[in-house]
C-alpha cells in the first residue's frame, strides 16, 4: 500500500472481514460510529494516524504494517501548493477543524461508553438490593394440621377439609427454595407460581392394620403461603423495573 486510495481500500476490506457492527467497533476503537460507517463505505477522508491505529487494533490486527503504509501514503498524498496569505491560512484552519472534529467524536464516544457502564453498574446495585428485600420479605411456612375423619368402623378415612400431604408440601418447598436461592431463576419461579395448584390428599379406603396414615396440612394454608411468595416476587420485579417497592403490609413506600 503506497497511496491513500490503496490504504483506504484495504481498510474497507478489513472492516468487511471483521463483520463487527459499526457501533461496537467504534466503541472498541474510541471513534464514532459515523466515522466507522464512512470508512466502510469509502466516503471517509484520509484518516489520521491515531484513528487508523485504533481501528486496526480493534479489528485484531498488528498495527505496525498499517502505520508503515500510512506514512508511505501520507507522503504520497497530493497536497495543494502552499499559497501565502488568506488561502494558506484557510488550508491550515480546515486541517485543524477536521482534527478537532475527529477528536470531538472520540470524546463523545468515550462519554457514551462511560454512561452505559455507569447505568449497568447502577442496575446491578438496584438488582442486588431488590433481591435482598425479596429474601427478607419471604414468609415462614406455617401450616395447620388437618385430622382424618374416620367412619364408624374406623377403616375408611377422608380429610376433614381440603388438605395436602405434609411430606409432599415440604418436598415442594425444598424445590422452591433451590430456585429462590438462585436469583437468575426467579422469572421461572414466578411463572410456575402463576399457574401452580397444590395436589389434594384423597380419601383412604381402607386403613390396614398397623398402617400409619400420612400427616395432612390445610390446603388453604399452602395456597396462602404460595400466594405470599408470589407477591414477594412481584414486588422484586416491580423494584428492578423502577417502581417503588411495596411495604410488607402491601402499602407502597413513599418515593
Amino acid at each position: 500500500m503506497t497511496t491513500s486510495d490503496q490504504l483506504l481500500a484495504q481498510l474497507r476490506m478489513l472492516l468487511e472481514q471483521t463483520r463487527m457492527a459499526p457501533e461496537k467497533l467504534g466503541g472498541l476503537a474510541g471513534v464514532s460510529e459515523n466515522t466507522v460507517r464512512a470508512m466502510a463505505k469509502g466516503s471517509a477522508r484520509f484518516p489520521q494516524q491515531s484513528t487508523l491505529e485504533s481501528l486496526v487494533r480493534a479489528c485484531g490486527q498488528d498495527a505496525k504494517p498499517w502505520m508503515d503504509a500510512w506514512h508511505r501514503a501520507n507522503e504520497a498524498r497530493v497536497r495543494p501548493a502552499r499559497i501565502s496569505g488568506t488561502q494558506d491560512a484557510q488550508l491550515q484552519i480546515d486541517e485543524l477543524t477536521d482534527s478537532v472534529r475527529q477528536l470531538s467524536e472520540q470524546v463523545a464516544t468515550l462519554i457514551e461508553l462511560q454512561t452505559q457502564q455507569d447505568q449497568e453498574q447502577a442496575h446491578q446495585v438496584l438488582s442486588k438490593r431488590a433481591y435482598y428485600r425479596f429474601l427478607h420479605a419471604l414468609p415462614r411456612a406455617e401450616f395447620q394440621r388437618v385430622p382424618w375423619h374416620l367412619d364408624a368402623q374406623g377403616t375408611s378415612a377422608s380429610p376433614e377439609q381440603p388438605s395436602c400431604d405434609e411430606v409432599w408440601v415440604f418436598e415442594l418447598l425444598e424445590e422452591l427454595g433451590e430456585m429462590i436461592t438462585d436469583q437468575g431463576r426467579l422469572p421461572e419461579l414466578l411463572n410456575i407460581l402463576s399457574w401452580f395448584t397444590p395436589d389434594l390428599a384423597g380419601s383412604r379406603t381402607p386403613f390396614e392394620a398397623g398402617e400409619t396414615a400420612p400427616n395432612l396440612v390445610s390446603k388453604a394454608d399452602v395456597d396462602h403461603h404460595l400466594a405470599r411468595i408470589r407477591d414477594c416476587l412481584r414486588g422484586y420485579f416491580a423494584e428492578i423495573g423502577g417502581e417503588v417497592p411495596p411495604r410488607p403490609g402491601g402499602q407502597p413506600t413513599s418515593a
